[in-house]
């Protein structure tokens, strides 16, 4: 029983030197008008923050509960994941590259997707608007999305961002499986 303690001591003790002395001091700082400048003195306005703030926290808790349950790119990615790992297993040729290019965005940093993935749905001329028109057959000038400036269709692109991050770590799982890894 000792043991497990002092096991579980240090990983506990960075926890709460982190988690809850955060948690603490948000807490804090919730109460005050916080001035973020350094020695400027902020004002304690106590629970009133909380009630002018109260429809912004039901609207951002109303958006993240959609999110979980129409926008979640977890499934798909899956999915697709699942897929592409089976067809890869089915020996098709440059199966390297393949596997390189479905993982590169695994590796690509949220920060460098964050900033490119915005000009694939501008309204005039982004990837996606030129395919839409395209399958559709109809004039780019005329019937452009508007991707990024509307809720919902913003929220699918977000789910794109999501599925095409994820959909490489669900094939890198997958594929070893799919070829047999020995049991010993």
């Amino acid at each position: 029983m000792i043991a497990a303690v002092l096991f579980v001591a240090p990983g506990f003790a960075l926890f709460a030197l982190v988690i809850l002395y955060r948690s603490r001091a948000l807490s804090r700082i919730s109460l005050y008008h916080w001035a973020i400048a350094p020695g400027t003195p902020s004002a304690f306005i106590g629970l009133r923050a909380t009630t002018r703030r109260h429809c912004t926290i039901r609207s951002s808790g109303g958006a993240s509960s959609r999110w979980l349950l129409h926008g979640d790119d977890r499934v798909p990615a899956i999915v697709i994941g699942l897929a592409i790992a089976v067809l890869l297993d089915a020996h098709i040729r440059r199966g390297r590259f393949f596997r390189t290019l479905f993982y590169r965005p695994v590796v690509t940093s949220w920060v460098v997707v964050s900033l490119a993935f915005p000009y694939l749905f501008i309204t005039d001329g982004g990837l996606f608007n030129l395919v839409s028109c395209t399958t559709q057959r109809m004039s780019p000038v005329h019937n452009n999305i508007d991707w990024l400036g509307q809720r919902w269709t913003a929220m699918i692109a977000i789910s794109i961002l999501g599925v095409w991050k994820g959909v490489g770590w669900s094939m890198i799982i997958f594929l070893p499986r799919c070829k047999g890894v020995p049991r010993n």
